[in-house]
């Protein structure tokens, strides 16, 4: 049975055999590892993919002024937080950052290791 209210909000869907999948544990692995492939370099590192680049962090860093374009920003591991006026975002694994334009602000670096 699927249940569909608006699109842009929610879709469910309820299966009577559900597909099985890894464990989120072995699917975040699995993602890191793929991510770790594609930023080797500490910094900044361009993909092949127009428009989609990898940032690698091996180690915490003071807050520093950044411009952030109109941009979706995943944390693979660690956090980072970024400081807009009097308000702090913080994003992780577990949260995202959704900028739909050009943003000055500061950013820290505050959970980040080598591996």
């Amino acid at each position: 049975m699927e249940t569909y209210h608006n699109p842009a909000v929610m879709i469910s869907q309820t299966h009577e055999n559900p597909p099985t999948s890894p464990p989120p544990s072995d699917l975040r692995s699995g993602l890191v590892e793929r991510i770790a492939q594609r930023a080797p370099l500490e910094g900044r590192n361009l993909s092949p993919w127009p428009g989609l680049t990898f940032f690698r962090a091996t180690r915490p860093n003071a807050r520093f002024p950044v411009v952030y374009e109109s941009s979706l920003c995943f944390v693979a591991q660690g956090s980072k937080r970024l400081f807009l006026a009097d308000e702090v975002y913080t994003y992780d694994r577990h949260n995202f950052l959704v900028l739909s334009v050009p943003l000055p602000a500061e950013a820290e670096i505050f959970q980040a290791s080598p591996e």
